[in-house]
Parts: C-alpha cells; structure tokens; sequence
C-alpha cells in the first residue's frame, strides 16, 4: 500500500533471532480439579475450557496433556490448569466446608499468654498511648535504681557501654524515651511497651510485663476543655484498662502499700487479688 501510494522501493526484509522454543505440555489429571479446588469437572467440560482459552490439548489415558498459547508464560504446572478451569467454571460454584470439618486444629495458635499481651497492648492504645520499642537491654547504673540485676544478667560483649545488661523492668527506658522527648520539646508524652523484663538467667526467669508512662497535661489544648496535668487517676485509670482486657477481676482488687523499694515511698502501692 505504501508503494501504490506513496511510491519508492522496498528494501530487502531482513529477520534476525529465533523462534521461541515450543512451551513443554503440561499433564493435568482432571480429578485434580476437585481434589485441589473442590468442583468436580468432566474431562471433557475442561478439555473444552482449556481449548476456548488458547491451550492445545489432548486426551492421553484418562488425562489432558495441554501446551500453553505462546502468550501464557504464567502457566506453568498442573496446579496452574486446575486454577483456568476453575476460574472459568466459576470460584462462587466452590463449595464452603468448615474446616473442623476437614481438619481439625490440635491446638491453638497462639498462647494464652500471647493473646493477653495483644489484649493488654490494644487496651493501652485506645487510651491514646503511643506503643515504644526500647531496647532489652540498659545501663547498669540504671538498673540498680530498680532493683539491680545478677551477674548472670550483666552482658560479657555489650553492644555499647550503655546497654550492658538485661533489663529489669521495662519501665526506666520508658523514662528515659519520655526525657528525650521533652528535651526535643514533647512535653506532653503517653507512652507504653509490651515485653520481656529478666530477673535471672532461668527459662523462667524472664517475663512478659507491661507499663507506661505519662507526663505532660492529660489532654492536648483546644478550646472545649480545660487542661490539667497527669495525676495518678490517669495511671490507675490505663492499669485497670490493661488488666481488664486481660480478664482480671479489676472490682475485686485490693491496694496495698507494698510497692518495690524503688519506688517513691507513700505515693505507690500495689494492685492485687487476696492481698
């Protein structure tokens, strides 16, 4: 058409490369159909739907042995037929089977003691507390302002000089996060941790606690409402929220005044059930 129209003379055609090698043909059983997708399909009905899509097919002892187009380089085994048949056929015709019905669970999972601490950690930041990941470890001058560590708990190749043994309690790096942050001019800070604190060396000396803490003025400025600084109201306020996610029996605790040692003598205490 271009030289009737436009005239000239047309070069000589020159091809380079090869064709593409032939795609292998891939066996399909067709009862895979339903053992893999839970319809059961004729092998004729998915020779058919293999054909329509582009395959070339064939029936060879019971089964179908399909090459794919040139165009599908995503099939690529039996279990990618089994998908274009289903997907044809129609993913709403799969029956629902409930699954203790196939199969039924020999345990949870996840733990108790798991669920608790995703409880626990939910409960804290719907009270608008920001979850903190601080380190497991800390510095050993300020450890021994919470009790102090063992030597089995003091780290013989610390990554820093800062951070030399476990912690004993999660809470006096939330301190020190709360403090950097008023030094950068974030007075008002809610924050809180989930995990582990250590008081030996023994499988059952490390435990999964929670704390926060708050500083500042409880509620951020606007006009509908006055501000106020955090009080130990909002502190008993998020442990009981804590707790009560945890299924603790938060009407039938008693307060006690037998807080640890380190803490500030007459202005701690202690929740407990039996006390």
């Amino acid at each position: 058409m271009i030289l009737d129209i436009c005239g000239g003379e047309a070069s000589a055609p020159t091809i380079a490369g090869e064709m593409p090698a032939r795609a292998p043909m891939i066996v399909m059983d067709p009862n895979r159909v339903e053992t893999l997708g839970g319809v059961a399909v004729d092998t004729e009905s998915a020779r058919k739907i293999l054909d329509d899509l582009g395959f070339e097919t064939e029936i060879a002892d019971g089964k179908i042995h399909a090459a794919p187009p040139s165009w599908r380089f995503d099939v690529e085994g039996e279990a990618c037929l089994v998908e274009e048949v289903l997907r044809v056929r129609g993913f709403d015709n799969i029956p629902t089977v409930p699954l203790r019905a196939v199969t039924p669970l020999s345990q949870p999972a996840i733990t108790s003691a798991q669920r608790q601490v995703s409880f626990a950690r939910r409960a804290l930041a719907n009270r608008g507390m920001l979850e903190a990941v601080t380190w497991s470890f800390m510095r050993d001058a300020d450890a021994a302002h919470f009790g102090g560590v063992t030597d089995a708990l003091r780290l013989a190749n610390p990554i820093s000089a800062d951070l030399d043994v476990m912690r004993p309690s999660v809470l006096p790096n939330l301190v020190a996060a709360a403090g950097r942050n008023m030094d950068r001019g974030i007075a008002d800070t809610a924050l809180f941790e989930t995990g582990a604190a250590w008081e030996s060396d023994k499988p059952k000396g490390q435990r999964s606690v929670a704390a926060g803490v708050r500083s500042g003025m409880a509620v951020p400025r606007q006009w509908g409402a006055a501000q106020r600084v955090v009080d130990v109201f909002d502190a008993k306020a998020d442990a009981m929220a804590a707790l009560g996610a945890c299924s603790a029996p938060v009407d039938k605790l008693q307060a006690t005044a037998d807080a640890p040692g380190w803490y500030h003598p007459g202005r701690s205490g202690r929740a407990a059930v039996g006390a």
